[in-house]
């Protein structure tokens, strides 16, 4: 009566349905151009590997102000608004879903301040020279785009 590719996608529906996601980041930077990035834990999305602060646009956030939430909850620091610089929009397909998202750079005065992370994502986080970063096979996979662009725009 229900042929069995009816029940199996009745079953694996919540497996083959892909979602638009929109976030946003910021690359924050150090006085010698290292930037911060940080290590997440196993079971969250895109679990063991490294990536920028910033997460997933909520209710009714701009873009800007989930990049400046999501810093200030995952590494502690302050992001203030005359220092950002926005870098671009990237969209890329992550884990099944489609993602847009939003990057800005943020320089800093000093040398690699110490980084309070929020360990319930996260279980690390270092200062890494862009160069080097980007020849890491274990970054969040819509990092890639963003290094790019901004070792582009280092280059000018």
């Amino acid at each position: 009566m229900w042929g069995t590719s009816f029940v199996l996608n009745i079953i694996l529906w919540p497996y083959n349905y892909s979602m638009n996601i929109v976030g946003a980041g910021v690359i924050i930077e150090d006085v010698n151009g290292k930037i911060l990035v940080t290590h997440r834990k196993p079971f969250v999305p895109e679990g063991g590997e490294w990536g920028i602060p910033g997460g997933s646009v909520v209710g009714n956030e701009t873009p800007i102000e989930t990049a400046k939430i999501k810093t200030k909850q995952e590494v502690r620091i302050t992001v203030i608004d005359d220092k950002l610089t926005f870098l671009d929009k990237f969209n890329y397909d992550a884990e099944e879903n489609n993602v847009t998202f939003y990057v800005w750079i943020y320089r800093l005065n000093t040398l690699e301040p110490e980084v309070m992370i929020n360990t319930d994502g996260h279980d690390g986080y270092k200062w890494e020279q862009v160069n080097k970063l980007y020849q890491q096979k274990d970054l969040m996979v819509g990092l890639y785009p963003i290094l790019e662009k901004y070792l582009q725009l280092k280059s000018q």
